[in-house]
Parts: C-alpha cells; structure tokens; sequence
C-alpha cells in the first residue's frame, strides 16, 4: 500500500510546496508581520485559516495516495509555516521580543484565576 519511495517523496515534496503556496497567499510576508504590531487578531486568524487550509490539503492528499511518507512531509511543511509566522506575529519590535498573547475565553482561561484563589 502506498507509493513506490522515489514517487512519495516526490509527491511529499509537491504538498510542501502546496502548503507554502497557501501560506504566501493567505498571509503578508512573515518580515511584515514582524514589524507590524504584536499579536495582531488579524495575522492571527489569517494563519489559522491557511491552517486548516493546508491541513484539508495535505489529509486530502495522503488519503489519495495511501502514502504516510505524504502525510509526514506536510504536516512538517504545516508546523514549519504556522511556527515562523506565529513567531514574527507575537514579536514586538518596541521592546525586541517576543510577546505571549494572554489566554482567549475558553476551557484554559480561568485557569491561572483558578490557582490563585486556591492558594
């Protein structure tokens, strides 16, 4: 099952490529992002939905082919993107680091309030 080796790394190499197209069209350069402001909502969502883009895009593709070596190389490609792009988004060019965004509403949010009030 799956493809001969030179074919899936040749197909591999094809989804990386994929998940980079979608990247560089769904977001400004990653030197943009880290010179705007931090933690932009905007970048933020605009990379999450390249994302779920790339992640429909490289499922679709490994389950065609029933290639894991496929579904490894881009979700590689996937981590790489969102990793610099989430890296330059929550660098803050004032103070020349990197700013943690604080936690959104949700099941982690009352996390920390909780600690404390029972310490």
């Amino acid at each position: 099952m799956g493809l001969p080796r030179a074919q899936s790394v040749g197909v591999g190499l094809a989804t990386m490529a994929g998940v980079w197209v979608i990247y560089q069209n769904s977001l400004p350069p990653v030197a943009d992002i880290r010179t705007g402001a931090n933690n932009d909502p905007d970048a933020s969502a605009a990379e999450k939905r390249a994302r779920w883009t790339s992640a429909a895009v490289v499922v679709g593709v490994s389950v065609l082919t029933g290639d894991a070596t496929v579904f490894i190389m881009g979700g590689l490609a996937i981590i790489l993107e969102s990793w610099a792009h989430r890296h330059a988004n929550a660098f803050d060019p004032t103070s020349r680091s990197i700013q943690v965004p604080p936690p959104r509403a949700g099941v982690f949010a009352n996390l920390k309030v909780s600690a404390q009030a029972g310490a």
